[in-house]
């Protein structure tokens, strides 16, 4: 009777054991599960972030080179006004100095110089 019952309570418990392996096996397949889908979200993620990064580069890269283009041609116009306005500058000067009779001081000190 008490191998019998010996025998009873090592099944029992090999049929315990057998039924709580069936249950991990189960749960590690539903893990294994969701890290696959898990796995395949941030790939796509990755992609869409991959794309979007070169789009923000590009889109980067044409406003500086507007940016740049901008700065060009500010700068010619400076310059063409600056030179503009000395150009006038010089122009009133030599017009100014000769109404007020500069022009004659100017040639007696070539003559005497």
């Amino acid at each position: 009777m008490t191998d019998e019952r010996e025998l009873d309570d090592g099944l029992a418990a090999f049929d315990q054991l057998g039924r709580e392996m069936a249950e991990t096996n189960r749960l590690l397949r539903a893990a294994r599960s969701d890290q696959a889908t898990r796995n395949q979200q941030e790939q796509a993620l990755s992609a869409e972030m991959k794309t979007a990064l070169k789009q923000a580069t590009g889109a980067s890269q044409k406003a500086l080179q507007a940016a740049q283009a901008e700065i060009r041609s500010s700068l010619l116009w400076t310059g063409l006004t600056a030179f503009l306005i000395v150009l006038v500058a010089f122009g009133g000067g030599y017009f100014f100095g000769q109404r007020a009779g500069w022009g004659r001081y100017i040639k007696r000190a070539q003559i005497y110089g």
